[in-house]
């Protein structure tokens, strides 16, 4: 990263980073179709893998006194992979005597499914722990949609949010 001080209380700093997201929940969507004779069932369930961002941050820091600052900023990242796995299977119920039969595809992987961008803001808190290590805890709220919903059958708003603790070396 790149720290310019503007003078002894404030500064700039702008970086390049790596960041990921694990533990995606499995999403099912179920399309059910009535007939006389019986009902079709089509479910379609999509596997998140772990998503992976290439970012750029942007803060502006006041620092407090030499060991203390605190910092505010954006992020901006980009989805290096956008691929899910994605199975999709039918059910069968035939009336009168309600037999089924189901049948599960093959597990595809396709892309397209998250957006490319995702926009943050950011604050934090920097301690000095000595002259060469400093910690860092910062909390991020995502501005973005991180999901193409229409690509779901949903209608919410999914955004990257949490806390990242960072371990600098000087």
């Amino acid at each position: 990263s790149v720290l310019h001080y503007f003078n002894q209380k404030w500064s700039f700093n702008a970086g390049v980073n790596y960041s990921n997201i694990n533990y995606l929940k499995t999403n099912t969507f179920n399309t059910v179709s009535s007939y006389s004779f019986g009902v079709t069932t089509k479910t379609s369930v999509f596997k998140q893998n772990t998503l992976h961002y290439f970012g750029i941050p942007l803060y502006i820091n006041y620092h407090v006194n030499e060991k203390n600052a605190i910092s505010a900023g954006v992020s901006f990242a980009y989805l290096v992979n956008n691929k899910i796995g994605v199975q999709i299977g039918q059910s069968y119920t035939v009336t009168p005597n309600y037999t089924q039969t189901t049948t599960s595809g093959p597990t595809e992987i396709r892309s397209g499914f998250y957006n490319n961008l995702d926009v943050s803001i950011s604050a934090g808190y920097r301690r000095k722990l000595n002259s060469h290590f400093s910690i860092a805890p910062v909390f991020y709220f995502g501005l973005t949609d991180i999901k193409k919903d229409a690509l779901f059958g949903l209608n919410q708003f999914e955004r990257n949010s949490g806390l990242k603790v960072i371990l600098s070396y000087s």
